[in-house]
């Protein structure tokens, strides 16, 4: 009765002792990682060159479809527009700076 508790005990040292160092792979280094990530975006003379930044938000609310506009410029400029649609309502709020 001994033997076969033995053989799994073993078994299960085996089998952990061999995972183990699996888990404890190497991390990479951050620094490493935020560099390649802006070489892939077209490096960092590209993302300097960048002065506009321009996004349409589009959600649902009150069962109205919203668009939220917003551009922001350098050096310090911007607009903000929402645009309310739905039931024969058009409703626009424009704030620029």
């Amino acid at each position: 009765m001994k033997f076969p508790k033995t053989i799994s005990i073993l078994l299960l040292f085996t089998i952990f002792g061999t995972t183990l160092p699996a888990q404890e792979a190497a991390k990479p280094d951050p620094i490493a990682i935020v560099k390649n990530c802006i070489a892939a975006r077209g490096g960092e003379s590209f993302l300097r060159s960048i002065t506009t930044l321009y996004s349409n938000m589009k959600t649902e609310m009150e069962g109205r479809a919203v668009n939220y506009i917003t551009k922001e410029l350098l050096p310090n400029k911007g607009s903000f527009k929402i645009v309310y649609k739905g039931n024969n309502l058009r409703g626009v709020i424009d704030w620029t700076t």
